[in-house]
């Protein structure tokens, strides 16, 4: 990445996600989530992206950076707020599917990150649908953010172990 010190490392077997097919997501995405913040809040769209690769479309990781100059600041902890009340809002208004949301703070390399992992399951058989990974920090002005997403547990290991790794110096 130009915008700051960091390198990951694709796995072998996963694809570059095409920029066209992030933005299509994106747009999917910010939709279903404006459908679920109250009046006054506005939503943005998803930032630039720096990487996204995948196994499949639904075990993938991609990566974001989002300038903050001009814009008003948050703190980290505030952010983290946020983004769970946005996810509990969302999931919990999705009948078909029941969830567990559990969130944390951590140290990569140099930077502090929190992290909010959320299980998706079948409200109808508790089968486990997806694990969505979202990590975000705060770096050189700019909100950093990760998302890993999969639905095999070994594909999670992978997808983890490579993006801890990318801040190890």
């Amino acid at each position: 990445c130009n915008l700051f010190d960091w390198k990951i490392i694709i796995p072998e077997g996963y694809e570059i996600i095409k920029k066209e097919k992030i933005e299509e997501l994106e747009k999917k995405g910010l939709e279903a989530i404006k459908k679920e913040v109250p009046n006054g809040i506005i939503i943005n769209g998803h930032p630039p992206q720096l990487i996204g690769f995948q196994l499949d479309r639904f075990n993938y990781f991609k990566s974001s950076l989002e300038t903050l100059v001009g814009k008003k600041k948050f703190t980290l902890e505030e952010h983290k707020l946020f983004t769970e009340k946005l996810l509990r809002d969302t999931y919990s208004n999705i009948k078909e599917l029941k969830y567990e949301l559990t969130k944390s703070d951590l140290q990569l390399g140099k930077h502090n990150f929190y992290k909010i992992e959320v299980k998706i399951y079948s409200a109808k058989d508790d089968r486990h649908l997806l694990t969505q990974e979202l990590y975000n920090a705060y770096i050189n002005n700019s909100l950093f953010s990760a998302s890993i997403n999969y639905t095999k547990e070994s594909v999670g290991m992978i997808l983890n172990y490579n993006f801890e790794k990318s801040f190890e110096k």
